[in-house]
Order: C-alpha cells, then sequence, then structure tokens
C-alpha cells in the first residue's frame, strides 16, 4: 500500500514539472530574469555632420543646390565692375558609388567648379539688371567611387560644360577624394584636368588645357561646420599663368527628420589671391566673391 502512494506521489509532481516547464518554453511567457532585447534604429541615410558624408550620395538620395553669388573687381577705371548671380542645380545617386547631376558636388569639389564663371555651373544665371542672363555655364556631371574605406574615400569624375554666350564647350576629368580623421576632420582633394574648345580670332578651334589642385581642410561640429578652400590653377599652354586662390565657407546643417538633410551656407573667395608666375608676384584682392546658399538632401529609399 505505502508503495502504491509513493507512486502517485511521483506521478504527480512529474505532471507538475512537465507543466511548469511547458509554460516556461512557451513563446509567449518570459522570465524575469532574461534581458530585453531591442531592435536597433537604421542608420541615417545621409550623415548630417559634414566630415562624415561620402564622397558621392547614397543609392536613391536627391541633392538640390540653390545659391546666390556677387562678385567684385576693380583692375582700374576701365576694368571694374560688380554684379550677380543666381545659381541652381541637382545630384542624384543611382547607386552608392554613381552620382550623376547639374553643377557639381559639395564633397571634394574642382577649384574650376568653384570658381569657374562665379559658380553659376547649374541652371544659373546673371541677375544684375544691366547683364541680366540665364544659363552662364550650364555642367552636367558624373562622379565614380571606386576606393571606400572609413579613413579615404577616391572616385573619379567627368563634366561636360555647354557652350553659351559666356562660355565655350568644355570638358573637365578630375580625381576627387576624401580622408578623414576621426568624426570631426575631413581633407577633400581634387585634381582635374581640364580644357575649353574655343575658337581665335580667325575662327580656327582654339583649345585650352589647364591644370588644377583643389586642398579643402574641412572642420564640422553636430551641426556647424567651416571650411577653407585653396590649391592652384595653372595653364598648361602658359604655366606662368598661374593663380592660387583663398576660399572660406562655413554653414549649419539640420537633420530634418531621417530622410531629409538640410545645409545652408555663406561662402567668401579672393580666386586670384596668388599669382606667382606675375612679376610683380602680389596679392591681388581687388577681385572677390560672396555669396549665401542652401543644399536638401532627401533619401528616396524605402
Amino acid at each position: 500500500m505505502s508503495v502504491f502512494r509513493w507512486s502517485v506521489v511521483g506521478l504527480v509532481c512529474l505532471g507538475f514539472g512537465g507543466s511548469a516547464a511547458a509554460q516556461v518554453g512557451e513563446p509567449g511567457l518570459q522570465s524575469e530574469s532574461e534581458p530585453v532585447t531591442t531592435i536597433p534604429a537604421p542608420p541615417r541615410a545621409y550623415p548630417a555632420r559634414f566630415t562624415e558624408r561620402p564622397l558621392t550620395l547614397p543609392a536613391l538620395t536627391l541633392r538640390g543646390d540653390v545659391g546666390f553669388q556677387a562678385v567684385h573687381f576693380d583692375l582700374g577705371p576701365m576694368f571694374s565692375d560688380f554684379s550677380t548671380g543666381l545659381g541652381t542645380g541637382f545630384g542624384f545617386g543611382i547607386l552608392d558609388d554613381l552620382e550623376v547631376g547639374l553643377g557639381g558636388s559639395s564633397i571634394a569639389p574642382t577649384l574650376l567648379a568653384v570658381y569657374s564663371s562665379a559658380g553659376l555651373r547649374g541652371l544659373g544665371g546673371v541677375t544684375s539688371p544691366e547683364e541680366a542672363r540665364g544659363f552662364v555655364q550650364p555642367e552636367l556631371y558624373g562622379r565614380y567611387r571606386f576606393f571606400a574605406s572609413e579613413q579615404a574615400e577616391v572616385g573619379a569624375e567627368i563634366a561636360f560644360s555647354f557652350p553659351t554666350d559666356d562660355a565655350d564647350f568644355g570638358l573637365s576629368v578630375a580625381v576627387p577624394a576624401r580622408l578623414r580623421f576621426g568624426e570631426s576632420f575631413a581633407l577633400d582633394l581634387a585634381l582635374a584636368f581640364f580644357t575649353t574648345f574655343g575658337e581665335d580670332i580667325d575662327g580656327d578651334l582654339d583649345p585650352l588645357f589647364s591644370l588644377a589642385l583643389n586642398i579643402a581642410p574641412r572642420y564640422a561640429m553636430e551641426v556647424f561646420y567651416v571650411g577653407l578652400e585653396t590649391g592652384f590653377v595653372m595653364s598648361l599652354d602658359d604655366p606662368e599663368v598661374t593663380f592660387i586662390p583663398l576660399g572660406l565657407e562655413a554653414g549649419a546643417t539640420l537633420a530634418l527628420g531621417e530622410a531629409l538633410v538640410l545645409d545652408v551656407f555663406a561662402h567668401g573667395g579672393l580666386p586670384y589671391l596668388l599669382a606667382p608666375g606675375d612679376d610683380d608676384d602680389k596679392a591681388l584682392t581687388e577681385i572677390w566673391t560672396l555669396g549665401l546658399g542652401a543644399r536638401i538632401h532627401f533619401g528616396l529609399a524605402p
């Protein structure tokens, strides 16, 4: 009789133990000792911090640009002028490593892109009343990034500028690069070969060839950024015609949601600050530019 009783007690205990184990193993129940897992938020499609941005726009990212610029030069009574202009452009990331657009990228731009035709390389025009005209130098570009790491990115760029009343047909080939030193410092570099297909006084084709190097250190905080532009632009037809410019850009970046980043900025420059090949070899401060602009980046990927 005692053996039967102990057998019943053992079966009851096994039954309760199996039931409890089944309840703990049910997917809807969780032990208090188990850690609660959370799903990390996806990274922002386009970095807000200026120095963390890639050399090319990410896939399905659209950038729009608009800028106002004033140009002043005073080289004597017969050579002085002050004009204003308004430019706009865009860029689009087809792939993470391939970007196309109108105007030019703000990451590692060439010096020719910064200073040619007062920076109006998109659908830009002169707004000064006495000289008002549009489409000063429209330019299409394509940029491919063939190397990318956390510290460095290198690419290749080709651009075509279309002939207008102010500019001849042009072709440029460049190697842009961005080097990063932490999250706050970056160095943008761009070596560019540029040619324009103009005509001489007899109407014959007279191409001009130039070489330019842009050296642009950048510093950025969470919101604000500042950067310099310098280097050289040299005529390959006459190497004595060489200029060393100096420019400054400062702005703020605003993240407006996960897919929208806005830049507002101001810039100024002395495009012909030094001319090493000039006999006078002095600083030329009578030619300067000032401008304001905005860029918006919008991620179209779901």
